[in-house]
C-alpha cells in the first residue's frame, strides 16, 4: 500500500508537494450567498496555501513552547480551521484531543485537564468564554486559541490568525526544528484522543496511533469510490473518529480529491 510506511502529517506533507495549487478545501462562511461563495468567488484554499497554513500554526505553536508528546484539545464545529490545527499539532508531535462543540463548559474542562493540555483551539465567543469563566480549575492551560471570533480581553486568549502570524515570524529560527520533528515521527506516535460521549458514565479517551490511521485510510482508500469531480462533503463534528478518517485523512491519502467542503 502507498505510504503505509508513513505518518498521516508526512503523507499529507507529500501531497502538499504533489498536489500544489489544486484545491484541497472549498468552505462556507456565516453569511456567505450562495453558500461557499464570497464577492461572486468559490471560497476554496490549495494544497499549497493550506500547507502554509499548517506550518505557521505549527511553527506558532513551538513559539509558545509546545513540545512532542504534548496534548492539545479542540472544540470547534466542522470547518476547515479543525483539520489545519489538527495537521499542525501531528506535524509537531503533538496529540489531539477532541472535544464536541455542543458539550458543557464543565465537560469540556474536564477533558483538558484529563489530557493536561496546556493548549485549545476553541470556536467561538460562547465556547471561549465559558471555559475562561472557570479558567481556575486548569492551571496548566496556557493558551486557549480562538477560532471564528476575537480574543476578547483575557491574556489567556489569542486568535487563529494571531497564532499564523507568530509563526510566521518565528519561521526563520524555527523551520529546521520544524522539519526535524516531522522527520521524526513515527507510526506508533499517538496522534488523538477521540473521548466518548459519556453515556456509560465519564468521557472515556479512545487513544489512536499514526499506524492504525493510515492503516485505515490505505485500505479504506481501496473499497470507499471516488471519481474525477467528486466533492467530499464534511458534516458529522470532526470530533468523530469516523468524519476525521472518512473526511480529511482520506482525502489526504488519496491526494486527487478535486474539494473538500467544509
Amino acid at each position: 500500500m502507498r505510504d503505509a510506511d508513513k505518518t498521516i502529517a508526512q503523507i499529507f506533507w507529500a501531497r502538499v508537494k504533489e498536489n500544489k495549487d489544486r484545491p484541497l478545501f472549498i468552505y462556507h462562511r456565516r453569511g456567505d450567498f450562495p453558500p461557499f461563495t464570497h464577492k461572486g468567488k468559490i471560497r476554496k484554499r490549495s494544497w499549497e496555501e493550506v500547507g502554509e497554513r499548517v506550518k505557521r500554526l505549527a511553527l506558532g505553536l513551538m513559539a509558545l513552547g509546545a513540545e512532542k508528546g504534548d496534548r492539545i484539545s479542540i472544540m470547534s464545529r466542522t470547518r476547515a480551521e479543525w483539520v489545519e490545527a489538527d495537521l499542525a499539532l501531528l506535524s509537531i508531535g503533538g496529540e489531539t484531543g477532541t472535544i464536541y462543540p455542543n458539550v458543557l463548559p464543565e465537560q469540556a474542562l474536564y477533558i483538558i485537564n484529563d489530557l493536561g493540555s496546556r493548549f485549545a483551539f476553541v470556536e467561538g465567543r460562547s465556547r471561549r468564554d465559558g471555559l475562561l469563566a472557570i479558567k481556575e480549575k486548569s492551571p496548566q492551560l496556557e493558551k486557549i486559541i480562538t477560532i471564528g471570533c476575537n480574543a476578547g480581553d483575557d491574556p489567556l486568549c489569542m486568535t487563529f490568525d494571531d497564532l499564523m502570524s507568530l509563526g510566521g515570524e518565528q519561521e526563520a529560527a524555527l523551520t529546521d526544528d520544524f522539519l526535524k520533528r516531522l522527520a521524526a515521527g513515527r507510526l506508533d506516535d499517538v496522534a488523538s484522543y477521540i473521548y466518548t460521549s459519556g453515556t456509560t458514565g465519564i468521557p472515556k479517551g479512545a487513544v489512536h496511533s499514526h499506524e492504525s490511521i493510515t492503516y485505515t485510510v490505505c485500505t479504506g482508500a481501496s473499497w470507499i469510490p471516488i471519481e474525477p469531480g467528486m466533492i467530499d462533503m464534511s458534516f458529522l463534528p470532526l470530533a468523530h473518529i469516523f468524519e476525521q478518517f472518512a473526511g480529511p485523512f482520506l482525502d489526504i491519502y488519496r491526494g486527487v480529491n478535486p474539494g473538500k467542503v467544509k
